[in-house]
């Protein structure tokens, strides 16, 4: 068995009440890892200090393969303890990680949570994915000690993705696992009202106990904008990874035509792509010919306190989604909404993001990532708003629902719903 090696991140929380409650939170994804599943858990873990619960988390101690943002740390919150296991490193690691890259840190995982139950004695356990191995430790937990058990399901699993090109014994494990985690499982959140509409055709039995709990934004207080705003530009503003079938480039060639036929006078676009690409195309020699390099930034991969203050400088906020995504919201989508600017969406019209958006109202066009039309006649519309100052403010009462102060509300309830009373834990 690996050595554990821990590291325990918790602020003194001597001045905080005793709580009732604790939830252990399992997953692969905690700061200083950066991406979009760190934030969920990182801010929905905050806000259920506020109805009586602390979080202890256990996660990897890195995932070589992910973004990281140390600075995250600063939002660790007296009542969150996060305690933290190596991937294994040996002979026989190299090869499994070639098929199951995850699963190889789950006999470190689950030594280190047998541990960690046992020192907390914790209500309820919550497993979130991807990737879908986690829920392995979930469903071990809730067999050895008897703790009620949540499964957040952030993005589809095998019901989703069951068609796909795995080989068929891996589509056969992964939908037994599927259907030992459904099954066993106290509640489950899926992240996205149509994905909870697959999962319960998929599983009837099921249905009652699963919900849908989306990501969510927190206000930002104070924003950091331009005081002297540059009126021979109109700046857009795409801070995402450019992954999964996300394609800025027809949005490039929409700018360089709209740059070259704007009249004289007429504010230029200038774009600021953040974020990594996957290697599909090569994102510089596409601004290169497009003739772009003086009014396209690629700044890469930057701390979230600079990505806020990029998107409070923005005039406008990019989200692209691949066509083969309806059922997925972006989390910059959420973010996005924390600053009620107008946004375009890059994407099939139809699915979850217009949803998400016609909820908030936020001032928005969807239009196809490939329909170059449409782009630019969405550009000029959401352009002429900005310049024209015709951007209506956003009523706080449509976007509430995507804080994640009430959604944390929603989720301390459900963990109230399923942890055992008090007269049973002892407490």
């Amino acid at each position: 068995m690996p050595t554990i090696s821990r590291r325990v991140e918790i602020c003194d929380n001597a001045q905080l009440p005793l709580r009732r409650r604790k939830l252990l939170l399992l997953t692969y994804h905690f700061p200083p890892v950066a991406g979009s599943a760190a934030h969920r858990w990182l801010g929905f873990s905050r806000h259920l200090l506020n109805h009586e619960w602390d979080v202890v988390v256990v996660a990897p101690t890195a995932v070589s393969w992910e973004p990281n943002d140390p600075a995250l740390l600063k939002q660790l919150l007296p009542g969150i303890e996060v305690e933290r296991v190596a991937f294994p490193k040996c002979f026989w690691t190299r090869f499994v990680n070639i098929v199951f890259p995850y699963e190889t840190w789950l006999p470190s995982g689950w030594t280190l949570t047998r541990d960690v139950v046992a020192r907390h004695k914790p209500d309820v356990v919550l497993t979130t994915s991807p990737p879908g191995a986690i829920h392995w430790l979930g469903y071990l937990v809730k067999q050895k000690f008897g703790l009620p058990w949540i499964v957040d399901l952030r993005d589809p699993w095998f019901t989703w993705t069951g068609k796909n090109t795995d080989p068929w014994w891996l589509k056969l494990l992964n939908g037994r696992a599927e259907q030992r985690t459904i099954h066993w499982a106290d509640r489950i959140f899926a992240n996205t009202p149509s994905n909870l509409a697959v999962l319960q055709r998929a599983y009837p039995q099921s249905a009652g106990k699963m919900t849908v709990l989306t990501n969510g934004f927190d206000p930002v207080e104070a924003p950091v904008a331009k005081a002297d705003r540059n009126n021979r530009e109109m700046t857009l503003l795409y801070a995402g990874e450019m992954y999964a079938g996300r394609d800025p480039r027809p949005l490039l060639r929409c700018l360089a035509e709209l740059n070259k036929a704007a009249p004289t006078g007429a504010p230029r676009f200038r774009l600021k792509l953040l974020g990594r690409s996957d290697g599909s195309f090569d994102i510089h020699d596409e601004v290169r010919s497009n003739s772009l390099t003086d009014t396209v930034d690629l700044l890469g991969q930057v701390p979230h306190e600079l990505v806020l203050s990029l998107i409070a400088n923005a005039d406008i906020l990019v989200s692209i989604q691949g066509p083969k995504y309806q059922n997925s919201i972006p989390a910059k989508v959420y973010e996005y909404m924390a600053f009620s600017k107008p946004i375009l969406q890059l994407s099939e019209p139809g699915g979850d993001i217009d949803w998400a958006l016609k909820t908030s109202q936020i001032p928005h066009r969807v239009v196809s990532q490939f329909d170059e039309p449409g782009i630019k006649q969405a550009i000029g519309e959401l352009a002429a708003e900005v310049e024209h100052q015709r951007v209506a403010p956003v009523d706080a009462q449509h976007v509430r629902v995507f804080t994640r102060a009430y959604l944390a509300e929603r989720l301390a309830a459900e963990l109230d719903a399923v942890a055992r009373p008090a007269s049973e834990t002892g407490a």
